[in-house]
């Protein structure tokens, strides 16, 4: 659905500067996304840890993938060009209960559970940064009750610890899980970014806040979730 993503995000943004324009005292905070940064990284602009000032590149238009990453950079230009209050929002990786199941964590949970002896694996080599949904919140309220914010920021959220590759992120599981699986491992999703790993040091001198959720802890509580609930 590559067209609807780039038409849907743009009009749902439009309107919420529209409303922006009627209540000028607002504050509009937009969440972005990560993948702004994957033409960057497929040219090899991208530098690890990834600041908020790395260089934006583009992906190939034709690729239904980057419809999603397109139409974000398109609506982070329009907030810079609004005169208005916004902070921008990139948010890396957030995980934990009640995320649906179409994320790389609740997917592998329910390979584990699903499968009989063996399951497909992909990107074994891809490496992640993970932040857990309680420290992502935090930083958000933070940065809504701060009374000196200025009127337009962008802030990547995350937590650049812990990095991991989606080879261990799958055995940590199973071991988490207590489940044996033999795990037959498929090349790298090319489409997918190879790696992830934000700098956050910007929102941490803003906000005063450092992650305090190691993906060890996250992991334990977001699968205890899933068990019970899915």
């Amino acid at each position: 659905n590559s067209f609807k993503v780039l038409k849907k995000n743009f009009l749902i943004h439009i309107n919420s500067l529209k409303i922006l324009e009627i209540n000028k005292n607002a504050h509009y905070f937009f969440t972005s996304t990560s993948e702004v940064y994957a033409g960057s990284l497929e040219k090899k602009l991208l530098q690890f840890p990834t600041k908020e000032t790395n260089l934006l590149a583009l992906q190939d238009l034709s690729n239904k993938r980057s419809s999603y990453m397109l139409s974000k950079i398109y609506c982070e230009a329009l907030c810079n060009q609004f005169k208005g209050n916004i902070t921008i929002l990139r948010p890396h990786n957030i995980y934990g209960p009640r995320m649906g199941m179409s994320h790389v964590i609740p997917q592998i949970f329910k390979k584990f559970f699903l499968s009989k002896n063996s399951f497909f694996a992909y990107s074994p080599n891809h490496k992640r940064t993970f932040c857990y949904i309680d420290d992502f919140i935090e930083f958000i309220i933070i940065l809504m009750n701060k009374k000196d914010k200025k009127k337009f920021d962008t802030f990547n959220i995350g937590n650049p610890n812990d990095e991991i590759s989606i080879k261990n992120l799958v055995i940590k599981i199973g071991k988490i899980l207590g489940l044996r699986k033999k795990i037959i491992w498929k090349n790298d999703n090319h489409d997918s970014p190879k790696k992830r790993k934000p700098s956050i040091s910007k929102l941490i001198k803003i906000s005063g806040y450092k992650p305090k959720f190691k993906l060890e802890r996250g992991l334990e509580l977001t699968l205890e979730w899933y068990q019970k609930y899915e």
